[in-house]
């Protein structure tokens, strides 16, 4: 029920804030790829709170939310590989700070 309650507050939220800036006519101009990426990235998203929702309910929600906050190293390694963005010296720093407090608060060392 909490994951259904969140998702209808992001979805009103969104409404809202096409409303604000005007842009709900724009749903026209978008792509059938674009679709496809939008409908792909929804069901993930989905996916994946339900499995955070469970996560939390098993474990101590300092371990679970500090594996959840690895999606940043993941999506900054699929961009290097995927996208060939750069990556620079301070940026490799603070994700290997961010790997080193999640094993970190994952294993309470």
């Amino acid at each position: 029920m909490a994951l259904a309650l969140r998702t209808l507050v992001v979805l009103i939220f969104s409404i809202i804030i096409v409303a604000i800036v005007g842009s709900q006519g724009q749903i026209y101009l978008i792509n059938k790829k674009t679709w496809l990426f939008l409908i792909l990235s929804g069901l993930s998203t989905g996916v994946g709170w339900y499995y955070y929702y469970k996560a939390l309910q098993n474990g101590p929600t300092s371990a679970v939310a500090a594996i959840d906050k690895l999606s940043v190293l993941v999506a900054v390694v699929l961009s290097y590989f995927i996208f060939n963005e750069k990556i620079k010296a301070k940026e490799v720093i603070g994700l290997l700070l961010i790997l080193i407090g999640t094993i970190g608060l994952a294993f309470k060392l």
